[in-house]
């Protein structure tokens, strides 16, 4: 994370997930500054992102003219603000271990 970023639009303290897991030093981050992108951050801090799909349709599929096909750039990376980019948990999963 970097301030200096996160200072550019501030939002609500919450703006970011990060899932850990129980046996893994890995973490998943979705981080505003990636546009929310899911980036794997090994052990040693080390982050890693896919790409995404940049285009609607499967352009390489068509038949015709490209003049008849429409497509568009539907990347992640082009909503710098992340006016339409967000994650959400949907669901979470909670242990108790009750100790006698």
């Amino acid at each position: 994370y970097y301030d200096e970023w996160d200072n550019l639009w501030p939002v609500g303290p919450h703006a970011d997930i990060i899932v850990q897991f129980d046996k893994s030093p890995v973490k998943v981050m979705f981080w505003r500054g990636t546009r929310y992108s899911a980036c794997w951050v090994s052990e040693n801090g080390k982050w890693m992102a896919d790409q995404s799909r940049e285009t609607g349709g499967n352009w390489f599929l068509r038949k015709g003219s490209s003049d008849d096909y429409v497509t568009g750039c539907v990347e992640h990376m082009s909503d710098v603000q992340c006016r339409s980019s967000r994650v959400s948990i949907i669901q979470l999963f909670i242990f108790l271990y009750i100790l006698r």
